[in-house]
């Protein structure tokens, strides 16, 4: 039974992120956190228990790329989320968002460092207005809202440009090759998308 759950747990997975719509990438800010790149545009399903088990699998995979890289002195993470592309109907269900919420600051209430919300557009607002009431004090003192060459800034001061995707500024070259779940999912857990990594170490 126990194997059964788990590859039931593994097939929910890999069709949660087969989109790209949340992944970790191997780009880390200046003092070794972890970066969660999330895009609602590409969101694939609508089961919200399985979204939730994914949000949950990406956290703790970029907290574990977080202890890895700086040798345990962070467990913090970073969140980019790209609205390039977003429009209304890419909202989430005002039941996904407060469920969201409640994971982030219930049960990881000290892993977020910062949320770049990169260009929203003039659709967000509408969404903003309806979920910014369930974002506690703590947690919207670490929302970074990043616009054009302003914004970019505010994420060069916590990152080498290099290794950010294009939705922060970067250049989204070499150092930032565009998502493959096949790839991700056969990386070790402790690596971010992209990064190089031993082969030795666990995947998913």
């Amino acid at each position: 039974e126990g194997d059964e759950e788990s590859i039931l747990l593994k097939k929910i997975i890999f069709e949660e992120g087969s989109t790209g719509k949340l992944y970790v990438r191997g780009g880390y800010d200046k003092e070794g956190r972890a970066t969660i790149y999330m895009r609602p545009r590409h969101e694939n399903t609508k089961h919200e228990l399985n979204q939730m088990r994914f949000l949950v699998y990406t956290l703790e995979r970029a907290i574990a790329c977080t202890q890895r890289r700086t040798s345990g002195c962070h467990e913090k993470i970073n969140i980019m989320i790209d609205f390039d592309g977003y429009r209304i109907r890419d909202a989430p269900s005002l039941s996904t968002s407060r469920h969201t919420l409640t994971i982030l600051q219930n049960h990881y209430p000290e892993r977020l460092n910062v949320a770049f919300v990169c260009n929203p557009p003039l659709a967000f607002r509408a969404f903003w207005s309806i979920v910014q009431p369930f974002i506690d004090p703590l947690t919207k003192e670490k929302l970074i809202f990043c616009h054009g060459v302003a914004g970019v800034a505010k994420v060069a001061e916590r990152y080498d440009l290099a290794h950010v995707e294009k939705c922060g500024g970067g250049a989204h070259g070499v150092k930032c090759p565009p998502f493959c779940s096949k790839t991700y999912f056969s990386t070790p857990l402790v690596y971010g998308y992209g990064e190089v990594h031993e082969s030795s170490s666990q995947s998913l």
